[in-house]
């Protein structure tokens, strides 16, 4: 059987030796998928039954078919992020804290960048993109790190204030500040 080779929205590859892990990876990239929207649709701290509501909301958005994925195991995995200390301020109780999910901003006239979410404080503005994992690999990392400082730069010129930028990885739960 020939080597199959799998490209998403990125400029790298990935090389496949049988069908078995080209479909296991795919299926792992659906996941970071859902569990980004999920995360997306998700303002404030969330009890158990909304954050199942959230996880069934980006299946079907996504055009997934909940009774085809464990929505339970989804939910505890959101549910994880929303405990981790260190990104209780990316889902402010405070209801005059405005958060925005997937709001353009433009850099240019031609370039829009649209973070994962903006986090409007009266004194800060934070900014974070989510990511399914902490990346092995430096080269994707620093990547990510660079869509962060673009994201920051713009965010802070729009809302006149300072913003800090943050990759949070889903899986495990993990903040790290990147600006």
């Amino acid at each position: 059987m020939g080597m199959a080779v799998l490209r998403i929205r990125t400029s790298y590859r990935w090389k496949f030796d049988d069908l078995a892990e080209f479909v296991g990876v795919i299926e792992r990239v659906k996941r970071g998928t859902i569990l980004h929207k999920a995360l997306s649709l998700i303002e404030r701290p969330a009890d158990a039954d909304s954050v199942r509501r959230a996880v069934v909301k980006g299946l079907l958005l996504l055009g997934e078919s909940p009774s085809r994925w464990d929505v339970e195991g989804l939910a505890r995995c959101i549910e994880r992020v929303l405990g981790c200390g260190d990104a209780r301020p990316f889902f402010p109780e405070d209801p005059k804290v405005r958060v925005y999910s997937e709001r353009e901003f433009l850099k240019t006239p031609t370039e829009v960048l649209r973070p994962d979410r903006v986090v409007e404080y009266e004194d800060r503005v934070l900014v974070v993109d989510f990511k399914a994992s902490r990346p092995s690999s430096l080269k994707l990392y620093k990547s990510y790190a660079d869509q962060v400082k673009k994201y920051v730069s713009v965010v802070s010129d729009f809302f006149k204030r300072p913003a800090e930028g943050y990759l949070l990885f889903i899986e495990p739960p993990r903040v790290e500040r990147v600006v």
